[in-house]
C-alpha cells in the first residue's frame, strides 16, 4: 500500500453476479421496481467518470441470459465489452474431463477413453461434466464397484441434460424404419442422413406427412446420424411459441436458435410446425420472418444442424415462405 499514487486511490473492481436478475429489460417487466433498478443502475454508471475523476473504476457483469438485460446496458459507456463464453469444444471438454477425474479419482480412470466421452457430450459445461462424474461415482458404488470406467459414464450420460438447453427435450431417437412402409420414402431418410454424417453442414427439410410418420422419419434420421456424429437430437413442440403477447414468439425462436448454435453438430425437429408458421394468421407473421432470417443466416454461415420441420399437409403456400433458402428439401 505504501507504493500507491494519489492517483491510485481510487482503484476498484465492482463484479455484479446474475446481472439480469437486477437489470431485466424493462419492455418484458410488468412491475415497478425493476425499471426504478434499471434507471438507477444506469444513472450511477453514468455519473462514475465525473465522481472519480483520477484512478479507475471497472464494472464487471456476469449473465447467462444476455438477451433479458436491458439494452440501455449494453451501450458504449456503460458495458463498453461484451465477452462471450460458449459452452466447451470436443477438445476442452476432454481437459475438463481429465482435470475433474485426476481429481476425484486420484488419476484412476485408465479404463475410461476421454476421446470418446468428449465426442458424445456436446452442449456440456463443465458443470454438467461433473455432474457426470460424480453421478458415474454414484452409479458405480450402488453396483459394488471402487472405481468408475467407460460404461459408467455412458450409461448416466443419457440422464444428463446440457445446461445449454435444459428448457427443451432432448430425446433418444430410435430407428423406424420397419415401420415406415413406403420403400421411397427409406430411400430419402437413409440418403439425407448419409449426406450430413458424412458432410455436416446446414440442411433445412420439410416432411409433409401425417404427424406420427413424420415423427418416425425425424427419429430414424437423427438415429442414422447419431450412429457416426453422436450428435444430440432436439424435439421442439412449436406450440410453445405461441404466445400471448405481441413479439414474445419472436423472442422465443430467437433464444432457441442461439442455444441450438452452441450444439453443433445436432439434429433438431421442429414438431408441427404448422404451429407458429400458418401465412393466414398476421399476427405470427412476424415469427415466420424472425424464422426465415435465422434459416438463411444458418444456411449462409455454414452451421452443422440438420433441422427437421414437419407440416400436416403439403401447403405450397408454407414451401413458397421457404424457397429462397437453397438448402431445402421435401418429404411428402
Amino acid at each position: 500500500m505504501g507504493n500507491l499514487r494519489a492517483e491510485d486511490e481510487n482503484l476498484a473492481i465492482i463484479y455484479i453476479d446474475e446481472l439480469d436478475s437486477l437489470t431485466p429489460h424493462r419492455d418484458l417487466t410488468k412491475g415497478e421496481l425493476e425499471p426504478r433498478l434499471v434507471g438507477q443502475l444506469l444513472s450511477l454508471m453514468d455519473g462514475l467518470e465525473k465522481e472519480i475523476p483520477k484512478g479507475h473504476v471497472v464494472v464487471i457483469g456476469s449473465t447467462n441470459r444476455p438477451d433479458a438485460l436491458d439494452l440501455a446496458l449494453r451501450r458504449p459507456g456503460r458495458f463498453d465489452l461484451e465477452i462471450e463464453f460458449d459452452p466447451p469444444d470436443i477438445d476442452e471438454r476432454k481437459e475438463i474431463l481429465k482435470i475433474l477425474l485426476n481429481n476425484y479419482t486420484n488419476g484412476d480412470y485408465t479404463t475410461i477413453n476421454l476421446d470418446v466421452i468428449a465426442e458424445q457430450t456436446i452442449g456440456f459445461t463443465g458443470a454438467d461434466l461433473l455432474l457426470l462424474i460424480n453421478e458415474s461415482l454414484l452409479h458405480a458404488a450402488l453396483e459394488g464397484k471402487k472405481s468408475i470406467n467407460q460404461n459408467d459414464m455412458l450409461i448416466v450420460k443419457n440422464n444428463i441434460r446440457p445446461s445449454a438447453i435444459r428448457e427443451f427435450n432432448i430425446e433418444k431417437p430410435k430407428n423406424k424404419e420397419n415401420e415406415i412402409k413406403d420403400e421411397e420414402t427409406v430411400e430419402k431418410i437413409e440418403q439425407i442422413a448419409d449426406n450430413f454424417s458424412n458432410n455436416p453442414t446446414f440442411r433445412f427439410i420439410l416432411i409433409s406427412k401425417d404427424l406420427r410418420t413424420a415423427n418416425d422419419i425425424s427419429s430414424t434420421i437423427a438415429y442414422l446420424v447419431s450412429e457416426k456424429l453422436y450428435s444430440p437430437y432436439l424435439v421442439v413442440r412449436t406450440t410453445r411459441f405461441r404466445k400471448k403477447w405481441f413479439g414474445e414468439t419472436e423472442r422465443s425462436i430467437r433464444e432457441l436458435f442461439e442455444k441450438v448454435k452452441r450444439l453443433q453438430p445436432c439434429v433438431v425437429y421442429f414438431k408441427n410446425f404448422n404451429a407458429i408458421a400458418m401465412p393466414t394468421d398476421e399476427h405470427l407473421h412476424g415469427a415466420i420472418l424472425e424464422l426465415i432470417d435465422y434459416l438463411i443466416e444458418f444456411s449462409d454461415d455454414n452451421n452443422k444442424v440438420l433441422l427437421l420441420c414437419s407440416i400436416t399437409e403439403n401447403d405450397p403456400v408454407i414451401i413458397k415462405y421457404f424457397e429462397d433458402i437453397n438448402v431445402i428439401d421435401v418429404i411428402v
